[in-house]
């Protein structure tokens, strides 16, 4: 049994060891004071204020909680600790009195003076009277202290000792040393120490006054996933990435699982079919770009996040200790990847602005890549009973090449197809069936500038030879003789899509092209004759015809280096 003024500093512990700790202050009549000590952000208010519901609920009690923060004065303490009386019973009304008592009471003595409406003002245990605001400033603190001597023997909870401002730290503790002796209250303080700690003063008076006041030091310090459920669901379809992410990061902050859990939820809807390492991937970068922003004590800055690299240079490696070095270890660790998809996700957590339309085409860019890498991977499993072993596996090669085909076929391209029909052929297996669809999805689904290349694929099938016809001249119509050469011009260069659609172009094409005209006639005329003998001479041959039919134009082609029949005066 612990004696009173039995000061244990030491402890630590996860919120079970804490409850534990609790449950003996509450129900030993020698504990008066008890710290509860923590970060910011790990639960110790809410890890309080829910034991205490449950601890007070079956004998019907209430408990007084007050925060120290903004407050200048014992008097303002004592009235926040009347204003936050939590009770079991249904209280919305006793809040809203109370609270206007206190709002009466910390309002400047000026206004208070002149508030001449009558409030109806409810003392917790006392009854309920009706003040106006000069009275209540001529009476203020001999009813503040006969209302607070009604706290005897009770539970009162102050927190934010950390954030105090202009009331000092040995005026609370001698005030809670008042509440213990001459109050008979228990008493539960709740402060990060580490802050509480940042000047002189402060850390005099808690030396001072520590052994004499507080019965019980204990630190809340709950593993990860103790403070990780109370914001996530045990069945969140994503539940195991979020666990680890946290884990290897170690953090444990509620309020920061709060924020990151509402930004999840702004991405998660978007990616719901993609593929599940891809969705992980996401849910990582979002994790850890949000620590970045939100989580100090993580250790990472923005730029590393911006610069990261699965790689060092060999510089960063002969950089003892070097920080950056830390941390992209960080990232490493947590399974951060530089992604494309990043920029989306930084500019969400920085601005709450998300392009949506930007983030899912990004996102299905990785999604294919993921799912054409499965398939290769199943690809890959064909050869295995190749390259293992000089042993009789025909049958097998033979079984993984039917049931890939049967599922993939339509997803891998004529070169792998020639590679397996290469094997195929050698164990005496049958594939031809798969080629010809195979072609004809390539033809639909290939770039229009692309096609060209595939005329040798199809000659042996006359009908899709026929479809690839139609789907090339289809493209070259969607062109135009113009478009084609000012690109020329622009680029300085062209492409062999560019001649490919030129030297398609017949003499009479160009003829009534050159009559139509254009601003950038010559420099096209001149972009064309620079491509050499790669073109056809349909247009040099054209512009001949033009100048046969008058001199004007025959000067025309003489100032182009066209040399014709037709004599120029």
């Amino acid at each position: 049994m612990m004696s009173s003024n039995s000061t244990q500093s030491n402890l630590q512990g996860g919120r079970q060891q804490v409850k534990e700790v609790l449950d003996l202050f509450l129900n030993d009549n020698q504990l008066n004071v008890l710290a509860i000590k923590g970060k910011w952000g790990v639960g110790k208010t809410y890890f309080v204020e829910d034991f205490l519901k449950d601890f007070l609920k079956e004998a019907n009690k209430g408990y007084y909680y007050a925060s120290v923060f903004g407050l200048s004065s014992l008097e303002q303490l004592k009235a926040q600790t009347l204003a936050g009386y939590v009770s079991h019973e249904n209280n919305a009304i006793v809040k809203k009195r109370v609270g206007n008592w206190w709002g009466l009471f910390n309002n400047k003595s000026s206004l208070m003076e002149k508030n001449t409406v009558t409030s109806d003002i409810l003392i917790p245990n006392i009854g309920n009277f009706k003040l106006t605001g000069p009275m209540i400033m001529m009476a203020s603190n001999l009813l503040l202290n006969l209302m607070f001597n009604k706290v005897k023997k009770s539970i009162i909870c102050i927190h934010d000792l950390e954030r105090k401002s202009s009331l000092k730290l040995d005026e609370i503790l001698g005030f809670i040393e008042h509440l213990v002796q001459k109050q008979e209250c228990k008493v539960i303080l709740i402060y990060n120490e580490e802050h509480l700690l940042n000047d002189d003063t402060s850390t005099k008076a808690l030396k001072e006054y520590r052994e004499k006041v507080i019965d019980i030091e204990v630190e809340l310090n709950p593993k990860v996933d103790e403070n990780l459920c109370i914001i996530f669901q045990k069945d969140d379809p994503d539940i195991e990435v979020i666990q680890k992410t946290f884990n290897t990061a170690n953090t444990n902050n509620i309020r920061i699982f709060k924020k990151i859990h509402w930004n999840l939820d702004k991405f998660r809807p978007l990616m719901e079919n993609w593929e599940p390492k891809v969705r992980s991937q996401i849910i990582i970068n979002i994790i850890v770009i949000s620590l970045v922003k939100l989580d100090h004590s993580y250790g990472v800055s923005i730029d590393t996040v911006l610069t990261y690299t699965e790689y060092f240079s060999i510089h960063e490696k002969n950089v003892e200790n070097s920080e950056r070095i830390k941390e992209r270890s960080k990232l490493w660790d947590c399974g951060y990847s530089n992604l494309e998809i990043n920029t989306e996700i930084r500019n969400f957590i920085e601005t709450y602005l998300l392009d949506e339309n930007e983030f899912v085409s990004k996102g299905e860019v990785l999604n294919k890549k993921e799912v054409t890498g499965k398939i290769l991977e199943k690809l890959d499993l064909i050869w295995q009973p190749y390259y293992n072993c000089f042993g009789d596996s025909e049958t097998e090669i033979s079984n993984r090449i039917t049931q890939f085909l049967e599922s993939h076929y339509l997803d891998i391209s004529i070169e792998q197809f020639k590679t397996l029909e290469k094997l195929a052929s050698v164990i005496k297996v049958d594939i031809s069936s798969y080629k010809k669809p195979l072609l004809k999805h390539i033809i639909k689904i290939t770039e229009p500038n692309d096609l060209e290349s595939l005329r040798s694929r199809v000659n042996d099938f006359p009908d899709l030879l026929e479809f690839l016809e139609s789907r090339i001249t289809e493209y070259y119509a969607s062109k135009d003789i113009t478009t084609v050469l000012l690109g020329i011009v622009d680029k300085n260069s062209s492409s062999e899509e560019d001649r490919e659609f030129l030297n398609r172009q017949t003499i009479d094409d160009y003829y009534k092209w050159l009559r139509v005209g254009h601003p950038k006639l010559c420099d096209m005329v001149k972009s064309y004759f620079y491509q050499g003998n790669l073109l056809s001479d349909n247009l040099k041959e054209a512009i001949k015809k033009l100048a046969r039919e008058s001199p004007l134009n025959a000067m025309r082609a003489k100032s182009l280096s066209i040399i014709t029949d037709e004599p120029i005066d």
